[in-house]
């Protein structure tokens, strides 16, 4: 049997499913900024669809994706040793800032943002593979509400709402950045998985069901000493063939093929809604 060398192991892996795995993202096509009202009318500029209220002054302005980025499951940026590598193209991008202005801003009683996600990045998201934002959440998310004068209540600002400015004498104007913010999932330990399959668990301390044990890759596959626990393989410690396996899965569960090279887009659609202080 031809001996494999970590160079050409590391070849082949790109050829028969790396690249496959580096090449899953989310597009913007679907992105969308919205100020509700009962009679809003459309608006279309570039990858950014706006409405403007016919009712009232309040509305958007300028909402734009910053460098005009898109979300991509990739491998980490400049990862270019170890098993699971980059080859270039694709590198990971799991957050994107949102830019914008509001305008009669003194009439804003709440900012909020709903993600929507197509089916295959919720299957992976399920599975373990990937966390997605909070306003991913089916209600969406509270970004921010004013403090109400003569009453307990306290402004609210959504941590990820990382900048949200008054400007002009009457404070009229608001601009604001937003970030949308993906991670890596319990199946890669938080991790990218280019940096998972290397990282060296050996000697960490872990909890594995309740139970705290020192990792020890002499170990692994073996029934613990006193308990009925088996340590798990992680990290480097993972077996070739369960990497590959695991990765085609993630590959397949995202783009429906394990094998294909092409990068897979996939739309979202992200709503921002400004409610009028009288409406809240």
């Amino acid at each position: 049997m031809k001996k494999l060398t970590r160079k050409t192991f590391s070849r082949k892996f790109v050829a028969i499913g790396l690249s496959a795995f580096l090449g899953v993202g989310l597009v913007s096509t679907g992105f969308a900024a919205w100020v509700m009202s009962s009679n809003a009318t459309n608006e279309t500029n570039s990858n950014v669809t706006v409405a403007t209220l016919s009712d009232v002054s309040m509305s958007f302005q300028g909402v734009s994706i910053q460098e005009d980025k898109s979300i991509v499951f990739g491998a980490e940026p400049g990862d270019f040793s170890g098993r699971l590598i980059s080859d270039g193209n694709d590198d990971a991008c799991l957050s994107i800032v949102i830019n914008g202005k509001i305008t009669s801003a003194m009439q804003l009683g709440k900012l909020s943002a709903k993600l929507e996600l197509p089916s295959p990045v919720i299957q992976a998201i399920q599975a373990g593979y990937i966390v997605e934002p909070d306003c991913a959440n089916p209600n969406g998310i509270t970004l921010y509400t004013p403090a109400i004068e003569n009453s307990n209540t306290a402004q609210y600002q959504h941590p990820d709402l990382t900048r949200f400015n008054f400007e002009g004498e009457n404070r009229e104007t608001v601009s604001f950045s937003f970030t949308l913010k993906f991670a890596w999932g319990e199946k890669f330990d938080g991790m990218n998985p280019s940096l998972y399959y290397d990282y060296n668990y050996n000697g960490k301390t872990l909890l594995l069901e309740g139970n705290e044990y020192v990792y020890d890759s002499a170990y692994v596959g073996k029934q613990m000493t006193g308990t009925s626990l088996i340590y798990p393989a992680l990290g480097k410690d993972v077996s070739n063939e369960n990497m590959a396996a695991q990765m085609r899965t993630f590959r397949e569960m995202l783009s429906g093929s394990a094998s294909s090279e092409q990068t897979t887009k996939l739309d979202y659609k992200l709503t921002l809604t400004a409610t009028s202080n009288t409406s809240v």
